[in-house]
């Protein structure tokens, strides 16, 4: 094996085992806050253990972007959800359950429209217009603010509030940069302009 797979390789691994990671703590916190499981804990857990497949098979990119700027956002935007407090105490708002469980359904979704391009960083691993991708450029993106909208409306509370600030602002300058990197491939700019909308259609 050349140098160049076992980079591949070695990354692949250990994206797989951070996504792992999240999910395992993903697990416990949900459990030692609810004792329960729900829908919306099922689908997240299975999102990421999906993740966790697609990173392992992932194929190699033409690019990554290393830029301090666009690693930082990118961390930035994974991390932010983790964040957000359990100590609300208020009751289970139908509403909010109802959008945990869409944003992590669409997450899925998502994931498998995605496949072997997923990653962290801003990278070119074929630009991909299948699936979700035909309706925004963004769509795992989306999926999950609607999953910490949910999430906020459950957990309400000034500091959740400020978390779900830091989630969408994060997630928006992460949309720029990945774009910003991606224009230089012509395939990103023609697929601009079929699917116009970043992260809501008719809004952004």
């Amino acid at each position: 094996m050349d140098r160049r797979k076992l980079a591949l390789a070695l990354a692949n691994v250990s994206g797989a085992f951070f996504v792992s990671c999240l999910a395992y703590g993903s697990f416990l916190r949900f459990w030692r806050a609810h004792g329960e499981w729900r829908l919306s804990h099922l689908l997240l857990l299975f999102q990421l253990v999906l993740a966790a497949f697609f990173f392992i098979a992932r194929q190699a990119p033409t690019a990554v972007s290393w830029h301090p700027w666009d690693v930082f956002t990118a961390l930035l935007a994974t991390f932010a959800p983790s964040f957000f407090s359990l100590e609300s105490k208020t009751a289970t708002k139908i509403g909010g359950l109802i959008l945990q469980i869409i944003g992590n359904g669409l997450s899925i979704y998502a994931v498998a429209s995605l496949g072997r391009a997923i990653g962290i960083l801003p990278a070119n691993r074929k630009i991909q217009t299948g699936g979700m991708y035909r309706v925004v450029r963004h769509p795992l993106y989306l999926s999950y603010q609607l999953a910490n909208l949910g999430y906020f409306l459950n957990h309400p509370g000034i500091y959740n509030v400020a978390v779900a600030l830091l989630c969408l602002l994060s997630q928006i300058l992460r949309i720029f940069r990945e774009e910003r990197f991606l224009e230089h491939d012509p395939r990103y700019a023609e697929y601009k302009q079929r699917v116009r909308w970043r992260l809501i259609p008719f809004v952004f």
